[in-house]
């Protein structure tokens, strides 16, 4: 399940940050679920980097919130999982086929 934080799933392309993972591969498409309707996405681009590193400006488009505010999110969201603070992690741009 998605949250659309900052609305962001009503874009034609959006990111999410994740901890960095096989499991994502540009080129490939993705089923997302928010609210109970499936939306199908595309992975166009994926750039590991570590959470410390994510430029303000990225946290602001992704979750809607400042830099230090999303790290808080981000531990309390990965606590008893992973060392946030050293995990890899990727920013991972979809794309959406729109119809308006």
């Amino acid at each position: 399940m998605s949250t659309n934080w900052n609305y962001k799933l009503f874009t034609k392309y959006f990111t999410t940050i994740r901890i960095f993972s096989q499991k994502y591969q540009v080129g490939s498409m993705y089923e997302l679920e928010f609210k109970g309707k499936k939306i199908e996405v595309e992975c166009v681009h994926i750039t590991p980097i570590r959470l410390a590193d994510i430029p303000e400006y990225t946290f602001f488009t992704d979750t809607g919130y400042d830099k230090e505010t999303s790290l808080m999110m981000f531990r309390e969201m990965y606590k008893n999982k992973v060392d946030v603070n050293t995990a890899p992690f990727a920013i991972i741009v979809f794309k959406q086929n729109l119809n308006y």
